[in-house]
């Protein structure tokens, strides 16, 4: 514990997260209040495009509540109101349960077989990065679809899985994935704060 919050420490200082202090799921919350009102303002960090420091990759990895609540906070996804699904371990008084909700209805998360959503587990960067290119084809102008023929200049695209080719491919042709080091996509680490965060300022700078 004390090395996660040393690392957190270390990242508000690099990426201008002025009042993350804890990141226990209780305290969620102020890590995404001050995502919004911290870091979604700050200029587009140059270490998040490439060759990224250990220390900045060792950021604050997001849960995947944190990131259901970021992604429907920051990208206005079409309503379509429907009775709230059932959810195993995610009861109504949960903090970010109406924004899980709408990630579910509007089929940019899913549930796992077991009914549950696992909200305080981490989700990779090929998982992340694929909701947000379908996210953004739901509320941008349709594009030409991406090609997996992109993906035969990164060496790691192989780890990519199957299922998240097409949309990993997308996110690169759109620029929402920062592309680390030695042109490596990193499928399979954790989605973090700076990777959601770059990818965000990306989409809304793309936004009519």
């Amino acid at each position: 514990m004390q090395r996660f919050l040393g690392a957190l420490s270390l990242t508000a200082l690099m990426l201008g997260l002025t009042a993350v202090t804890q990141v226990q799921p209780q305290t969620s919350k102020d890590v995404l209040h001050s995502f919004q009102t911290d870091f979604l303002n700050s200029p587009l960090q140059p270490g998040l495009k490439s060759d990224l420091k250990p220390e900045i990759e060792d950021q604050h990895i997001l849960t995947r509540a944190e990131f259901a609540r970021i992604l429907v906070t920051n990208i206005p996804l079409p309503s379509a109101p429907q009775a709230p699904l059932p959810i195993a371990d995610l009861p109504p008084s949960h903090w970010a349960y109406d924004e899980v909700q709408t990630v579910l209805q509007s089929g940019l998360m899913t549930k796992y077989q077991n009914g549950q959503f696992h909200p305080n587990e981490p989700l990779t960067r090929a998982e992340g990065f694929s909701i947000l290119a379908k996210a953004q084809g739901k509320t941008l102008s349709p594009t030409p679809p991406a090609t997996p023929d992109l993906l035969k200049h990164y060496p790691d695209a192989g780890q990519i899985p199957i299922w998240a080719r097409g949309t990993i491919a997308h996110a690169l042709r759109s620029g929402l994935l920062n592309v680390r080091k030695g042109d490596r996509i990193n499928p399979l680490t954790p989605m973090t704060v700076g990777d959601l965060a770059y990818a965000l300022k990306v989409y809304l700078k793309a936004k009519p």
